[in-house]
């Protein structure tokens, strides 16, 4: 998925200088994409915001899967007895509060929900069985969530190589709130303008 990402980037500009944004499960194909680039000997600036750590998102099973989500942007409450319920059952009962929640549209099948969970099943192996590499010199900023998660995991735990070298912005609001209501992302891209700005002249990258 990095690779294909770099050679999305490379067919609309071949060359730097680059920047480089993600966001939760995105920064990590920001931090890769930086360092296909930057071992290039491209300019790279990079903005993770409000990063996320692999082990917090591995579901053995569809019910894990289910509960992870539940417990996302707009929380809903699970039955008691929901890890006793047949597959089938926990489904329909996770569509009917996601519906009620305004989570997913109130015209979703099943059949669309199976699929719309194996995709976002897919995306999440694709994260927890994936290797980042080491941290590389590129401008970065850390933008963090002050309202992340309690259960996630501290995000120092997996980017501490790029904290180390990085400049840190924290915004009073949640992981979701950051990029998905306007006065947060106002905050959010203002502060990235300025950080752009300051770093404007860092000199390009050498091998």
């Amino acid at each position: 998925m990095i690779d294909e990402y770099v050679g999305c980037i490379r067919r609309q500009q071949p060359h730097g200088p680059y920047v480089l944004a993600g966001w939760s499960y995105g920064a990590f194909l920001a931090a890769g994409a930086a360092q296909r680039l930057y071992a290039k000997g491209e300019q790279v600036r990079m903005v993770l915001i409000d990063p996320v750590c692999r082990q917090d998102f591995c579901c053995d099973n569809r019910a894990a899967l289910l509960r992870l989500l539940a417990e996302e942007q707009t929380p809903l409450a699970l039955p008691e007895h929901f890890d006793q319920q047949t597959p089938d059952s926990q489904l329909a009962d996770f569509i009917g509060l996601a519906k009620t929640a305004g989570m997913v549209s109130q015209n979703l099948t099943l059949q669309a929900a199976e699929t719309w969970l194996d995709n976002i099943a897919h995306l999440l192996r694709l994260l927890t069985e994936h290797t980042p590499g080491e941290s590389v010199p590129v401008p970065c900023l850390m933008v963090y969530a002050a309202g992340r998660p309690a259960r996630w995991t501290p995000a120092e735990t997996e980017w501490q190589g790029w904290i180390n070298n990085a400049d840190g912005y924290v915004i009073e609001a949640s992981h979701w709130q950051i990029m998905m209501e306007a006065p947060h992302v106002q905050a959010c891209a203002q502060h990235i303008t300025r950080w752009l700005c300051a770093t404007s002249t860092q000199p390009e990258n050498t091998l």
